[in-house]
């Protein structure tokens, strides 16, 4: 038998081994038991495992354990719902008031205004956008669609509240929030999502308006969250890639639009007096932040820009001490109400503010003294970034809105230059067809309208002289009469002429007073006539709230939303309730 020693030689030259001690023997020879072996501990070789195997089973169970705990990113939801997953639809969990279609794609609030609570059928992914259509619109309430999302299956859900906000985002895994009424017309389509982030963002008709909320968490599986709410009273669901894939259709058959015409030549911008404690301003737009800070470069555009003009950015001088850049961005807030103290150093902790903010943040990186940065904004609410002319950045802002420029110089931008390019001119308006008509023929009388209070208050009675006298600045009792009247009447004996007069202005007065009585008895009765209380749907409405002045309730329903289990807030508006009033009709 071999020793362990020539063992290892024989190896050292690859030659075949029959030494039956090594790992590699070849199966001929005596094989000696193995309890009666006494080998040292290092004479054997190592395993023979591939390092870039063991690298793979790790990085294999790393990722499992990520993917487990919410860590991995998703595959397949960026940019969109992902192909092999079916069309949303709403969750057989809703609201007591609240009635899905057949096929799932409608959901319908059929009484009061709350109540409303839907979900959607599966969960949303990151990234995927959920689109919602005003099926129904009403103008009998207050308030309009609340959205957003929640981390819980609605199917193990307990009872649902009346509201989604406060009752439902009051607890944790809820997010959601009121949508601006201005927004809720019929037939708008409104799409929100949210991203990897957490930031839920939204639009309208297909233009992106920003961030509508923060702070969703993304680990865990997400359902859409829906309050069909007050003068909402019908949404639809529709499919985001049907409506993609038409919209891209539609791209593809379009004409190019001709290119625009030639920008006007840049002027100084004219900046807002409000500015951060460390800037500088100087003349021709200049701005330069003091030597041996690094924020609190604020400066703000003294008008809101308009739909068309362009804000250009020229850097004067770096620091390249500092890390960051400038930071760009619009907001609603009007910098005459604000404070140099109440800014951040953090352009990033605007979005903190009531106001409406959008913010990009190192807008570009690495910028060098010479660089140039532009900012359009478009007709649509389109904010195109670009630098030194390279493909822009697209931002986009709610365009409905009074929007102000601002800067942040931050960081390695020490000093830049403001100019802008005025809007273009609107287009000529249409030419005007004059036409040139003869002179009038001798003789022509023309009598211009007689006014009520032309009339002789005296000759009417007590009740119609106060009602003509009230009226008398509407211009629907204007009439018209015809030549040589007013001339007959004055000819006229005075009796004659004070009883014609007089009853001319009866009969004007008295149809004056029969329309405004009718119209406020239609009024009254348009607006109370069959109105039952939107609590007790039994007793007819008949009282007034104070001080929002909504009539809505009876009033035994009205004393208990102000005293008892209502909180003391009126069920439209949510307003305080500071006493109810009982009505009477005659």
């Amino acid at each position: 038998m071999m020793g362990v020693n020539s063992c290892i030689s024989v190896r050292q030259i690859r030659a075949p081994c029959h030494c039956p001690a090594c790992p590699r023997a070849s199966g001929h020879g005596v094989h000696m038991p193995p309890q009666t072996l006494v080998l040292p501990p290092m004479a054997l070789e190592p395993e023979t495992t591939p390092v870039k195997d063991k690298k793979g089973s790790k990085m294999k169970v790393l990722k499992k354990i990520k993917k487990k705990i919410g860590l991995a990113p998703r595959g397949g939801c960026a940019g969109g719902a992902p192909n092999n997953l079916p069309p949303l639809s709403f969750h057989r969990v809703h609201g007591d008031n609240v009635r899905v279609s057949r096929d799932g794609l409608t959901a319908r609030r059929v009484e009061s205004f709350c109540k409303g609570v839907a979900f959607s059928a599966r969960p949303v992914r990151v990234g995927e956008r959920v689109l919602l259509r005003f099926a129904d619109v009403s103008s009998a309430w207050s308030g309009v669609l609340r959205f957003g999302f929640t981390a819980h299956d609605p199917a193990a859900l307990p009872a649902l509240p009346k509201y989604a906000c406060p009752d439902l985002t009051a607890r944790p895994g809820h997010w959601a929030k009121a949508l601006a009424e201005r927004f809720c017309e019929k037939d708008a389509v409104l799409h929100y999502y949210v991203t990897a982030a957490g930031d839920v963002h939204f639009g309208i008709n297909g233009e992106e308006l920003g961030v509508f909320l923060s702070g969703v968490e993304v680990r865990e599986p997400l359902w859409a969250l829906l309050d069909v709410y007050g003068n909402c009273t019908a949404v639809a669901l529709e499919d985001a890639r049907a409506r993609d894939a038409l919209a891209a259709g539609l791209r593809a058959l379009a004409i190019a639009e001709p290119s625009p015409a030639p920008a006007s030549t840049p002027q100084p911008l004219a900046l807002h007096r409000t500015r951060g404690r460390h800037v500088v301003l100087g003349a021709a737009g200049e701005a330069a932040r003091a030597p041996g800070e690094f924020c609190q470069g604020y400066v703000f555009s003294a008008r809101p820009l308009r739909a068309g003009q362009t804000l250009l950015i020229q850097i004067l001088a770096t620091e390249p001490a500092y890390a960051g850049s400038l930071a760009v961005g619009l907001t609603s807030c009007d910098p005459g109400s604000l404070r140099a103290g109440a800014l951040p150093d953090d352009a990033e902790q605007l979005l903190d503010r009531p106001e409406y903010w959008v913010v990009r943040r190192d807008a570009a990186a690495g910028l060098r003294r010479g660089d140039e940065l532009c900012v359009a904004l478009s007709a649509a609410g389109e904010v195109r970034l670009s630098r030194n002319g390279a493909p822009a950045h697209v931002l986009h802002v709610d365009h409905s809105l009074r929007l102000w420029a601002f800067v942040d110089v931050y960081g390695a931008t020490q000093r830049v230059r403001l100019l802008t390019t005025a809007p273009p001119a609107p287009p000529p308006a249409p030419a005007v067809l004059v036409v040139s008509l003869p002179p009038p023929p001798a003789g022509a009388h023309y009598a211009e309208p007689i006014q009520s209070s032309c009339l002789s208050a005296s000759a009417l009675p007590a009740p119609r002289r106060e009602l003509c006298a009230s009226s008398s600045q509407n211009s629907c009792n204007e009439q018209l009469l015809p030549p040589g009247s007013m001339s007959a009447i004055t000819s006229m004996p005075s009796s004659m002429a004070g009883s014609m007069a007089g009853s001319m202005a009866g009969s004007m007065a008295g149809s004056m007073a029969g329309g405004m009585a009718g119209g406020l008895a239609g009024g009254m009765a348009g607006g109370m006539a069959g109105a039952e209380c939107t609590v007790c749907y039994e007793a007819p409405v008949d009282s007034v709230l104070y001080m929002c002045g909504h009539m809505c309730m009876c009033y035994r329903c009205a004393v208990q939303q102000w005293r008892g289990k209502g909180g003391g807030q009126c069920p439209l508006c949510r307003a305080q309730i500071k006493d109810v009033i009982r009505t009477y009709k005659s």
